[in-house]
């Protein structure tokens, strides 16, 4: 017997920008003068496993990446970007979320970008039928 269903959030519930499905990152040189290529080259590639898995806070090394990339845009900044413009809805996920709660059965989400996320998540109709967050790093669950 399933006792609790585990949502992914990123690709799963939420896949590109809210408005024209796209990713994230596709205006970032525009929008913020920020190359993604160098992006994932000083940030991404070598430190993003390691903040997914609670190894390194994306803080200092994202402020660190941007530094070296000379922009005035802050980690904060870049963050704030990233998850307004990371959060278009799945829909048939998001009815199947609303089916499973209809049914009494307990869902459990486990962001990867999890401040964000459960930041993100406050906004969205679907944190409602949530009963936890799992924290990835730490596989704590916090009740909802």
């Amino acid at each position: 017997m399933i006792k609790l269903y585990l949502f992914d959030v990123d690709g799963v519930l939420l896949d590109g920008r809210p408005l024209d499905g796209k990713p994230w990152k596709s205006t970032l040189k525009d929008d913020l003068g920020i190359d993604p290529s160098e992006l994932k080259r000083l940030f991404f590639k070598p430190h993003w496993q390691s903040i997914v898995t609670g190894k390194k806070k994306i803080i200092p090394y994202l402020d660190d990446a941007l530094h070296k990339m000379e922009t005035p845009t802050t980690a904060t900044g870049l963050l704030d970007y990233w998850f307004s413009n990371d959060g278009r809805q799945v829909s048939a996920c998001v009815a199947l979320l609303e089916g499973l709660h209809d049914a009494g059965k307990k869902l459990a989400l486990q962001p990867i970008k999890s401040s964000g996320a459960q930041i993100g998540s406050k906004r969205l109709s679907w944190v409602n039928f949530l009963n936890s967050i799992v924290h990835q790093r730490s596989g704590t669950r916090n009740q909802i």
